[in-house]
């Protein structure tokens, strides 16, 4: 499922770029998607909100 959702990932960014979607990495996908999702779990974990909850 995660290899599919990256994958779709990957051809939407490509129509918004104009671009191949052959020719976007899957491994720089998958580090891009690391990043924002711990990035996010920080922000949902803050202890400025009560519970972790926005």
């Amino acid at each position: 499922m995660a290899h599919f959702a990256i994958r779709a990932l990957i051809h939407e960014a490509a129509l918004n770029a104009n671009e191949d979607p052959d020719r976007l990495s899957f491994l720089h996908a998958v580090r891009l998607v690391r990043r924002k999702m711990a990035a996010a779990a920080a922000v949902a974990l803050s202890p400025s909100e009560p519970d972790g909850l926005p």
